[in-house]
């Protein structure tokens, strides 16, 4: 794409069961889903367990240690490209990481990730 483009994603609920049962989005053990904006070390969860995701094209989460971030409803940017010349093809990645703790119960979980691929015009 000659203008670049930008991939966001976004998803409609955390993961869920029936009877209630989630597995929240990434929140670090802290209770507060950690945002896009400012993502955070993957530190493993002492509860239920957390679902996230990194990038490998945005800064705020590359460095010595990869960073995360939990899925929100609205779409949050994860790759900017603006039309680099003489590029043939890019390498970049949506990583999803999935760790459960003791506490989560057993059952079926499903929530619907979409993937958004737009132009920048």
């Amino acid at each position: 794409i000659a203008g670049g483009y930008s991939i966001y994603v976004s998803e409609n609920h955390p993961l869920r069961a029936s009877g209630g049962k989630e597995i929240a989005d990434f929140d670090n053990n802290t209770g507060v889903k950690v945002r896009n904006s400012n993502p955070a070390e993957w530190v493993r969860p002492t509860g239920k367990g957390y679902l996230g995701y990194s990038t490998s094209n945005l800064a705020r989460f590359l460095g010595t240690v990869r960073k995360w971030a939990g899925f929100e409803s609205l779409p949050k940017e994860v790759v900017r490209r603006t039309g680099e010349s003489g590029l043939v093809s890019y390498d970049d990645y949506l990583l999803m990481r999935l760790e459960l703790g003791t506490g989560q119960e057993a059952g079926i979980y499903t929530n619907e990730i979409t993937v958004s691929i737009v132009p920048n015009l």
